[in-house]
């Protein structure tokens, strides 16, 4: 399908370097927000799908329904008459099996799943600003059928602001890359780091999932203008940048990095961070000793198994809203600083080390959803980890049930689970009573007679 902007509608009267479409789940209230604040206060005029906006909201259902015997069919002598054509945008092409031309003016060309190994030999993308090749169908890509995008091209391409690649083969020598580049998304980038040469000084948008790299680059570079930086799913990933020149940076994600050791103590000092996702970092041991994120409104560390400690507070958190820890099989204890994270609601602490409660849990008045959970982990921690939360009375382990009173004053709770807690009967009732928003509980695991039923309880207002 090709797709031209309409002289009618509003939004082509109005000039704009990014477009920001998004397919699946909505996100245009975390990532996609923070991507659209990013480009924006960056002076990069973005345009983003909005509920409000009517016009072509049916076009994307359509496209995706479009069976191959019906697509558009582009034959290379169209494009060979298009010698003016600046913008192009191209979706699910069939028959176009020998293209030989594309406008040497092209500045925009979006082309999903562009249908051959390389773009013309004759074409010169001199003028291009904007370079998006993705490719929706990735499982179904084959090795051979992968686009060649050999260094020479992007020697070319002097002035390219926005480079969206997926699945790039044969590109094991790449030079250069546009210093003028503000937004970098290249799936499965294949190499081991950054050209040597590519000064990111206007870079906004770092998105490098599933990528081979081992680290971004040698030594310092800068980063003033970097708000979002995301190497999901990056198995190589052996080392993270020097974080002091990138102080305005909002997004880290570094999920299933599962080599990454430690990262850089500057990552403590982030003081714009409101994302950090290093999720399923199963080889990271350590964190900065202290952090100073202040503005920091999610932090998930869940699954980082060797993870020995969570960091000292310096300072305030008073904007963070949800820690998951979950699956963090050593951390044994929160630091009492982090009764300062006022404004937090949900608090995952699943299958962690924790023997006994954070005394500042019954401060946190905000607080919404709150998980505990006995350790699933290696046995040799098993035996400390018969219930999350245990005191020793009358010369016995007792359960969480002395400590529940504490929770009373959560009055924002919503959802709670109490997995594994060594919990027996009448351990509950007064304290969960008191709980009166709680809508979710969840208690399997624990020490209830079979008969009573609640071995897995749940509420559901």
């Amino acid at each position: 399908m090709l797709s031209l902007p309409s002289t009618s509608s509003p939004i082509s009267r109005k000039k704009y370097d990014v477009f920001l479409s998004f397919r699946g789940e909505d996100t245009r209230k975390n990532f996609t927000g923070h991507l659209y604040d990013a480009l924006q206060s960056s002076g990069i005029v973005t345009f983003r799908d909005d509920p409000k906006l009517e016009a072509g909201e049916e076009i994307a259902p359509c496209c995706c329904k479009q069976e191959s015997s019906k697509m558009l069919n582009l034959s290379d002598d169209v494009f060979s008459k298009m010698k003016r054509l600046r913008l192009l945008r191209v979706l699910c092409v069939s028959n176009c099996d020998d293209l030989k031309y594309l406008s040497d003016e092209l500045r925009f060309l979006d082309w999903t799943e562009y249908p051959l190994r390389s773009l013309p030999s004759s074409f010169q993308p001199d003028n291009l600003v904007v370079l998006l090749l993705p490719y929706t169908r990735i499982e179904q890509l084959e090795s051979s059928k992968m686009l060649n995008l050999s260094d020479d091209v992007f020697s070319k391409m002097k002035r390219l602001r926005l480079l969206r690649v997926l699945c790039v083969s044969n590109c094991d020598d790449l030079k250069y890359l546009s210093d003028e580049l503000r937004f970098l998304d290249w799936t499965e980038y294949p190499l081991r780091s950054l050209p040597s040469s590519f000064q990111p000084d206007n870079l906004v948008v770092l998105l490098l999932p599933y990528s081979r790299i081992e680290q971004l680059w040698k030594g310092n570079r800068p980063l003033y203008k970097l708000k979002i930086i995301s190497l999901k799913g990056s198995q190589n990933l052996i080392k993270t940048p020097n974080f002091t020149t990138a102080p305005y940076l909002e997004v880290l994600i570094m999920e299933g990095c599962t080599i990454l050791v430690d990262v850089h103590p500057s990552l403590g000092v982030l003081k714009r961070l409101k994302l950090l996702n290093i999720r399923d970092c199963k080889s990271l041991r350590s964190l900065p000793t202290k952090i100073g994120m202040e503005s920091l409104e999610t932090l998930i560390l869940s699954g980082c198994s060797n993870l020995a400690r969570f960091p000292e507070i310096d300072g305030k958190m008073e904007h963070l809203k949800a820690l998951d820890l979950s699956d963090c099989y050593k951390v044994e204890y929160l630091p009492e600083s982090l009764h300062q994270a006022e404004s937090l609601e949900e608090l995952d602490l699943s299958k962690t080390a924790i023997k006994e409660p954070p005394s500042f849990i019954s401060q946190l008045k905000n607080l919404k959803v709150l998980y505990f959970g006995g350790c699933k982990g290696p046995c040799k921690l098993k035996r400390n980890l018969l219930s999350l939360f245990t005191v020793s009375q009358r010369g016995r382990m007792n359960s969480i049930a002395s400590m529940l009173p504490s929770l009373s004053g959560l009055s924002s709770l919503t959802r709670l689970k109490l997995r594994d807690c060594n919990l027996g009967e009448g351990d509950i009732s007064s304290a969960i009573s008191c709980l009166s928003s709680l809508t979710y509980l969840e208690l399997n695991g624990n020490n209830f007679n079979k008969n009573t039923g609640i071995s897995y309880w749940t509420l559901q207002a």
